[in-house]
């Protein structure tokens, strides 16, 4: 009798043991997408690559076979990646450029089940596809599941078609020739109005999609360098500080929009510290003269687009130097080929250089992220215009300096 409730007390016991490991098991969340793609071939390399870590790390990897893939892992938190498919294992790692195959989707990993779908491998576009191609206009790829991952793709469709055409309206205003047909003023405002609706998306979709993923690209559209104005950043830490249960993407967003916010279009010009090729230290606002604007060309010498850009700083300085104060600053480490460079390209303006604590200014003052930077500051010692584009310069002057 004893042994038969022994018996039955151990039966009990297991079956506990089992359910608690299934329930583990249940419990245990993890992504898993899918695909199943006519034309995949065997030995493609199917990655999902984590997009916001800032290493790319790989979060899974497949090889397709029989037309199909399927990739799992989990994330603690839903995170933008990107889905590869590379040729890379099936050839030589010195094939030629025609050889390669490589397609990009971006998407939104949560712990759900995923199901990617294409019609063939041949309508999924090309990694190094410009825009403008008819693969990126037919938008061939989905990816179904996940709440977050809809959201992302209501982003991407509103997204497509202003992006193509602020890419082909580029392509159109940086191809310009002085024999064209269309003045390239004409072909700026095209460009100009193109951006604004590009970046109108970009605000709706932030302001009316209080989330993640409205935070991650919120946070790719700060990264983008644009000219902001207070009233956008006020907007954006609004919209950050309403998403719950994601403090990692809105500490990353409030740092971010801290730094930004001295150099916003209509805020004041912040004074720094320079030196002249004498190593006399002034004040850069010891340069600016009453009833000018000041134009500041932040530069380097070991920088190819800065150097490329000296000649429309010339041609803006030729027409306007009666009206605008021009200075170039400098952020050489290394004064003799600074010097070097000066010599070569006979700049006619005052021309600055960097210390140590110009530079931490510059970071604080204007969030100085790369070169060239150009700065417009108006008589009143307002901030104008913030960019990095040479080429638009001079219509950027025309409409501001009358």
């Amino acid at each position: 009798m004893k042994k038969n409730k022994m018996n039955r007390f151990s039966i009990l016991i297991l079956g506990i043991v089992i359910l608690s490991l299934n329930a583990c098991k249940d419990s245990k969340k993890e992504f898993e997408i899918t695909a199943k793609i006519p034309g995949m071939y065997n030995g493609l390399i199917v990655e999902l690559i984590n997009e916001e870590d800032g290493n790319s790390s790989l979060m899974a990897i497949d090889t397709v076979e029989n037309e199909s893939f399927v990739l799992r892992g989990s994330v603690q938190e839903p995170v933008a990646a990107k889905l590869v498919i590379t040729n890379r294992a099936l050839i030589p790692e010195d094939a030629s450029y025609e050889k390669q195959f490589e397609t990009t989707t971006s998407l939104w990993v949560e712990n759900v089940k995923m199901q990617y779908k294409a019609a063939h491998l041949d309508s999924i576009p090309l990694s190094y596809v410009y825009l403008s191609s008819p693969l990126y206009k037919e938008a061939n790829v989905t990816v179904d599941g996940g709440k977050g991952e809809e959201m992302f793709t209501v982003f991407r469709n509103q997204l497509r078609p202003y992006e193509i055409d602020y890419s082909e309206k580029s392509m159109r205003y940086y191809s310009w020739e002085e024999n064209s047909d269309v003045s390239k003023e004409n072909l700026y405002n095209d460009l100009h109005n193109a951006h604004q609706a590009l970046l109108a998306v970009y605000k709706s979709f932030i302001k009316q999609n209080g989330s993640s993923v409205s935070l991650f690209i919120m946070n790719k559209f700060l990264d983008a360098e644009y000219s902001f104005s207070q009233e956008d950043l006020a907007i954006w830490r609004k919209v950050a500080g309403a998403v719950e249960g994601d403090s990692i993407r809105v500490s990353e967003i409030k740092k971010k929009l801290d730094k930004m916010a001295p150099y916003t279009t209509g805020t004041p010009f912040q004074d720094i510290d320079v030196l002249t090729g004498k190593g006399e230290k002034l004040r850069l606002s010891n340069f600016r003269e009453e009833e000018k604007f000041l134009f500041v060309d932040v530069w380097a010498s070991w920088c190819m687009p800065c150097r490329a850009a000296i000649p429309s700083v010339k041609g803006l300085y030729s027409n306007y130097n009666s009206k605008v104060e021009f200075v170039s600053l400098s952020i050489d480490k290394d004064e003799k080929q600074w010097r070097k460079a000066l010599e070569k390209e006979d700049m006619e303006w005052p021309q600055l250089l960097r210390d140590t604590a110009t530079m931490d200014q510059l970071e604080k003052a204007y969030h100085l992220m790369s070169v060239p930077t150009f700065i417009l500051v108006d008589k009143s010692g307002t901030i104008r215009h913030v960019g990095h584009d040479p080429e638009s310069l001079d219509i950027i002057f025309s409409k501001i300096i009358k």
